[in-house]
């Protein structure tokens, strides 16, 4: 009976040290999602080892469990659904509120001195200097260039915030935005006017330009028009000049014919002059009468030696 007892004791502490041991190895495994970074804390000696472990089921030990870091872009965001406006100063002295939001990833290779250095808190540490940089930041900037020309500012602001957080929080921006500017209403309300006075002005040199373009062509249209007047009228001229010296030189041709065929007939038909101060010329009265048939009298005779213009009906 006593065996028995011995064996079941004993039976029953096995069981329970190979439950115990189960147990043990299985809180011995930890995981991580994809998207975190772990560090293996001890909770026995409370140290934490460097290594960084990724995602997956990791054996970390009994007593040991993952401080767990994300590892995908957090966004911060200082916004007025969040009642967390920025509230600051330009270069030129004028309020400032600014509604600002940026994106940021941890640096891998320093989570262990993140950790050790802001424990639990990293997060509200980011979010305290991260307001506290922007507000600085601001102060370097006029109320009109906040006005004008956000994206700039917010690459400038970029830049100036990624430098302190690699240097101080372990970490880098990867993105920033300025959501909203809000300016004194007064200060607003004159820019605007600035800014419409100007677009107006572009508006009316553009206009003046376009104008310009217009009378230029139309004067070197006129020009064309000019020259084409011009070539026309000097084509005209010389064509009629051409007339005026072909009209002419036939002219010419004709009275020289007419005068040697004159001066043939005079010779061959022997006809007489007549004496000076006498009207009575044979040649005269020939010439005359040579014109009179030239004149649309075809077909009449004429007497020769008689008065002028004396002739014989051929019809009759």
């Amino acid at each position: 009976m006593r065996n028995d007892v011995t064996t079941t004791a004993a039976a029953c502490c096995c069981c329970v040290t190979c439950v115990a041991f189960i147990v043990a190895i299985a809180m011995s495994f930890s995981q991580l999602h994809a998207t975190q970074f772990g560090l293996d804390y001890d909770h026995i000696f409370e140290t934490v080892d460097p290594f960084v472990y990724t995602g997956g089921l990791h054996f970390l030990g009994v007593g040991h469990s993952f401080i767990k870091f994300s590892n995908t872009v957090m966004s911060i965001s200082y916004s007025e659904s969040q009642h967390d406006l920025l509230h600051a100063r330009t270069a030129d002295g004028l309020p400032l509120v600014l509604g600002v939001s940026f994106q940021y990833r941890l640096s891998v290779g320093d989570i262990h001195k993140l950790y050790m250095q802001f424990k639990e808190s990293h997060s509200t540490v980011v979010f305290n200097t991260g307001k506290h940089l922007i507000s600085n930041a601001a102060a370097n900037y006029t109320a009109y260039e906040f006005f004008n020309n956000k994206q700039g500012i917010a690459r400038d602001m970029q830049i100036y915030m990624n430098n302190h957080f690699e240097a101080h929080l372990f970490s880098y921006i990867d993105a920033f935005q300025i959501n909203t500017v809000h300016l004194p209403k007064n200060f607003e309300a004159a820019i605007q006017h600035s800014l419409n006075t100007k677009q107006n002005i572009t508006r009316t040199t553009k206009m003046v330009d376009n104008v310009k373009v217009k009378l230029n062509t139309l004067v070197l249209v006129a020009q064309k028009d000019a020259n084409s007047t011009i070539a026309r009228a000097r084509g005209k001229a010389a064509a009629t000049l051409q007339a005026a010296y072909a009209a002419a030189n036939m002219t010419h041709q004709t009275l020289t014919a007419a005068s040697a065929g004159y001066v043939h007939i005079k010779s061959k038909l022997k006809l007489a002059n007549g004496a000076k101060g006498d009207n009575k010329s044979e040649m005269v009265s020939y010439m005359y009468n040579d014109a009179l048939s030239h004149a649309g009298m075809e077909g009449q005779q004429f007497l020769v030696g008689s008065a002028p213009g004396t002739y014989i009906n051929s019809n009759k």
